[in-house]
């Protein structure tokens, strides 16, 4: 799987890891190795990724009402230690999310963060695996100690010097010689490994401090309503987020790049300040077109484009009494309408653009 321009591997399975094929390389450097042995080279789709990842996260809440999204494909469940059946329950989980969503799963269990870590690398093999239904022991000495959690190159490389290869060795280092490599987090993997949970769960979700959106167009573009497409797709995904948040901005950025590699590389941005603190697309995307408008120059070439969101507000933050009766007014018709576009997008997966005539591949007018 490539980047969304094709530039880059972002992701790979089993069997191109097998023939060598690395993770963030360019597609160019290892095309002989991929004709080679014809592997199939697929884009990347950003946004069908995060719909299916919000889509599974809720139906993973059906079993634990404590659980932390950690990544876009990786979850916690905090479960009930009277739960007796854990690997019945972890093929309930996998076969629910593979009649509803089609996706393949892998579901680990231990008594920490770090061991259902482990577990779940495990499970790829198996499927569902709980760590604790074997000899734990045995299972550490078979992890590799970068295989860990947590555990970079730089602490891999310092544990291998004092003789601390795999898991166990962790388990069972004394704590003077892991907090003198490691610091507190080498106390605090030590206790995890033996069993020990504690690494909380973080439930609460924090919104962002700012939200950047930015997208290469793949080649050249010089035509002004096409570079206006690009820009709405990022204001649409951005606006999108702040929504999931319950969030609004105030302040945001503009910019348009030129090629990096011409002689004389081109680039240019504007600060937009709005009236008042708003999440509707229509009503953001209005001053950022006018903002292009701007900044836009008909003899250059841009190959890509971006928004930087900040003065993010919490929706119960925002000081209502400082805005007029009729922003007031407009704002909270915006805002029902938003609803009604998320629930929309939500139920039937079809991009809405509202107030504006500007579309991509990705949306439906």
């Amino acid at each position: 799987m490539t980047s969304n321009n094709g530039g880059c591997i972002v992701s790979r399975s089993n069997e191109a890891k097998a023939i060598g094929l690395r993770m963030g390389e360019p597609v160019f450097k290892c095309r002989r190795l991929i004709e080679l042995h014809r592997v199939r080279v697929l884009p990347a789709n950003m946004a069908l990724y995060g719909d299916m990842s919000d889509r599974m996260m809720k139906l993973l809440s059906q079993w634990s009402s404590d659980y932390e999204v950690y990544s876009i494909d990786e979850c916690f469940l905090s479960l009930s230690e009277q739960e007796k059946d854990y690997h019945s329950l972890g093929k309930e989980i996998q076969a629910t999310i593979q009649q509803q969503l089609g996706l393949p799963v892998g579901v680990g269990f231990g008594r920490s963060k770090t061991l259902a870590k482990c577990a779940n690398a495990l499970s790829k093999r198996v499927g569902v695996m709980n760590i604790h239904d074997y000899d734990e022991d045995k299972v550490l000495k078979t992890i590799d100690i970068s295989s860990i959690w947590g555990v970079g190159k730089a602490f891999s490389f310092r544990l291998r010097a004092k003789g601390i290869r795999t898991a166990y060795d962790v388990k069972y280092a004394s704590l003077f010689v892991l907090k003198s490599i490691c610091h507190r987090y080498g106390v605090l993997l030590k206790h995890e490994l033996e069993g020990i949970p504690v690494i909380a769960l973080s439930t609460e979700k924090s919104g962002n401090k700012s939200i950047v959106r930015s997208r290469s167009f793949g080649r050249d573009i010089s035509n002004k309503d096409e570079i206006k497409r690009e820009v709405a797709v990022n204001i649409e995904k951005a606006t999108r987020k702040l929504r999931r948040q319950k969030q609004k901005v105030k302040s945001l950025q503009v910019f348009l790049l030129e090629n990096r590699y011409k002689i004389k590389m081109y680039k240019s941005s504007i600060d937009i300040e709005l009236p008042v603190y708003s999440s509707a697309t229509p009503y953001v995307l209005g001053f950022v077109l006018k903002a292009v408008d701007q900044i836009y120059k008909e003899s250059k070439h841009y190959v890509k484009s971006g928004i930087i969101l900040s003065d993010l507000k919490g929706e119960e933050f925002i000081p209502r009494q400082l805005l007029d009766q009729k922003d007031e007014e407009k704002q909270e018709k915006l805002d029902r309408l938003m609803k009604v576009c998320d629930e929309v997008q939500s139920k039937w997966g079809t991009r809405l653009w509202c107030g504006s005539s500007y579309c991509s591949q990705e949306s439906v007018c």
